[in-house]
């Protein structure tokens, strides 16, 4: 046997809360896209993972999230209001169905960009380009998970900064590279709002992580890249 089951929400707690005394496995070290792209979910070193956290909690305060309440609203009111254009019926006939699996991604992926990136993804919106992209993370995590759980993730672990990251970056498909393409824009560009002063009114997520410090060490919270 190689797992633990647990079922009550003061294990977890012990387990994998700020006091967990457990690290995590390899797994998480295969899912990168390269050795410094670290986040707090991918994160197994505890001080990496704990200075993270206390950044991140600078886009978590009570401030922070008000100020995000009028990019959820207008992205969940637009929404509604493409439904309901969707869903329009003869006084006779049932609406056509919908998919809300995919309706709600589309919501949560535009949500995200505003708050992320500066601006919705339009996801939702009837011309949108950009509805592959659930579908193509999906695809991905599907190639990925079994790797991350097999026999060789040690060597692939191992094999990441020795080449491995710039092999699978020219192997990416055209779809994976055109959304990495345009999540860099959109990183650029809002980047370039704050440093300009352009978006001084904007305070979403990322606002809120540009000027982040460690407080602990007076840091900045995350570098660019």
């Amino acid at each position: 046997p190689d797992g633990v089951v647990i079922n009550t929400p003061s294990a977890f707690h012990h387990l994998f809360g700020p006091a967990g005394n457990i690290k995590k496995a390899v797994y998480y070290q295969v899912w990168p896209r390269t050795v410094e792209a670290l986040t707090t979910w991918n994160s197994v070193d505890v001080h990496t993972h704990s200075r993270k956290r206390r950044v991140l909690n600078y886009a978590f305060s009570d401030k922070a999230l008000k100020a995000a309440e009028p990019f959820i609203v207008s992205n969940t009111d637009r929404w509604c209001e493409l439904i309901s254009q969707e869903t329009e019926r003869s006084s006779e006939e049932w609406s056509k169905s919908l998919n809300m699996t995919d309706w709600v991604n589309y919501l949560v992926f535009d949500i995200l960009g505003d708050l992320c990136f500066g601006k919705s993804f339009g996801m939702k919106e009837p011309a949108s380009n950009m509805r592959y992209v659930p579908h193509l993370m999906v695809e991905f995590i599907t190639l990925m998970h079994p790797i991350a759980f097999s026999p060789f993730a040690r060597l692939w672990v191992w094999l990441k900064p020795r080449g491995l990251d710039k092999v699978l970056g020219l192997a990416s498909p055209p779809a994976l590279k055109k959304w990495e393409s345009f999540v860099e824009k959109c990183m650029r560009d809002r980047t370039r709002q704050e440093e300009d002063g352009t978006a001084s009114d904007r305070q979403d997520f990322f606002h809120w992580l540009y000027h982040a410090v460690d407080p602990e060490t007076g840091a900045r919270g995350f570098p660019l890249e």
